[in-house]
């Protein structure tokens, strides 16, 4: 890999993970901007754990997420525009 390109991916990189820093400095329901630590941890895994009311609502209860729910809304309505 030529030296340049590999500058400019760490830099894209570092200016990624300094942009979500900044962005979810104010996760887990506090204020993260002086504990570094924990604000580095949100950057990789912002869900603070898998519990019932945090994890994905397929592996609990075997339900679609929202996300998937409006995706088949919305193909139903392309399919079926008069109904």
């Amino acid at each position: 890999m030529n030296d340049q390109v590999k500058d400019q991916s760490r830099s894209i990189r570092r200016h990624h993970v300094e942009r979500l820093k900044n962005a979810r400095r104010r996760f887990w329901g506090r204020d993260l901007s002086g504990e570094r630590k924990h604000l580095s941890m949100v950057v990789d895994t912002p869900c603070p754990c898998s519990c019932f009311m945090c994890g994905n609502p397929r592996r609990r209860w075997r339900k679609k997420t929202i996300q998937e729910r409006r995706h088949e809304a919305i193909v139903k309505e392309d399919f079926n525009p008069g109904l």
